[in-house]
């Protein structure tokens, strides 16, 4: 069996070791080809000929430890970092060293944590309105702001958003003319909760 070549690489200073097979295995993403060496874009090497990558070596660490358990190099799904503070340094990454950004079917089942209440519902039930944040949030299903679990998460009420799904469960999007709230309480709020989801415009 052919041992696959241990590659080194400078990432904002501290140098990462991997094998070439790992680095490689989004084949079609930026930096399979910087590894390969057919990048269209020169890559910056430091002074002992190493790759330089400018980023937090911590991000590039847990995009890393993904490549290595990756179980379907078709259908990759890659989790951001726990803190909050750096969801948005590891998508700029993620983006920028080209790795695609996989979609769900409709017939997909997803798991979402909404306010700390687990849901279970088809991915075609949360998308029927295929412009608004929230069908973009749930298909582009590989970077997100997740829980502990691995769960996308979205910070409502869940109550209200019971409430809404059971309404997009019920109803087709070319039914849809106006969501109703729980109450006339729960109103502002939850026209609130559309608006941020992009499902109605601003009232």
């Amino acid at each position: 069996m052919k041992k696959s070549k241990v590659v080194k690489i400078n990432v904002g200073g501290e140098i990462i070791m991997s094998t070439r097979d790992i680095l490689t295995r989004i084949r079609n993403s930026k930096l399979a080809s910087m590894i390969n060496g057919n990048c269209e874009d020169i890559p910056a090497f430091d002074c002992d000929g190493n790759i330089f990558l400018n980023y937090n070596p911590i991000l590039f660490y847990h995009l890393l430890e993904q490549l290595r358990t990756l179980e379907d190099e078709n259908f990759p799904i890659f989790y951001p970092p726990k803190s909050r503070l750096l969801v948005i340094p590891f998508r700029q990454m993620f983006q920028e060293l080209g790795f695609p950004i996989a979609s769900l079917s409709n017939d997909d089942i997803i798991t979402i944590n909404v306010g700390g209440e687990i849901f279970v519902t088809r991915c075609q039930t949360l998308t029927q309105i295929p412009h608004s944040k929230l069908a973009i949030v749930v298909s582009s299903y590989q970077i997100i702001d997740t829980d502990e679990n691995g769960y996308l998460f979205l910070d409502y009420d869940a109550r209200l958003f019971r409430y809404l799904l059971s309404q997009l469960r019920s109803t087709s999007c070319s039914q849809i003319s106006t969501f109703q709230a729980p109450s006339s309480d729960d109103r502002k709020e939850f026209n609130a909760m559309l608006i941020r989801l992009g499902l109605i415009d601003k009232i």
